[in-house]
């Protein structure tokens, strides 16, 4: 079980979601896109945080191991995904 922080489930709740809302979700390069980042900056933050690029551009990577990192670039990136809808 993924352990989402605190700070993300209310930056969510700010949004108007909720972190059951992300269970399932998943991201690709294309939301970080919409979410106003790069390339290049993607790549860094994954290698930061352990995440897989594959992941991102397969369109793969599980939303809850963005929220995991308790980071609010991945809290932007995951309301950008809830806001394209499911």
């Amino acid at each position: 079980m993924t352990v989402i922080p605190d700070s993300v489930v209310q930056a969510l709740a700010d949004e108007g979601f909720a972190a059951t809302d992300i269970e399932g979700l998943t991201i690709s390069a294309n939301d970080v896109r919409r979410a106003g980042f790069c390339a290049s900056g993607m790549r860094a933050w994954l290698g930061e945080h352990d995440l897989s690029l594959n992941a991102i551009v397969e369109g793969t990577m599980p939303a809850e191991d963005l929220a995991a990192t308790g980071d609010a670039y991945a809290v932007k990136v995951i309301v950008a995904r809830l806001k394209r809808g499911l």
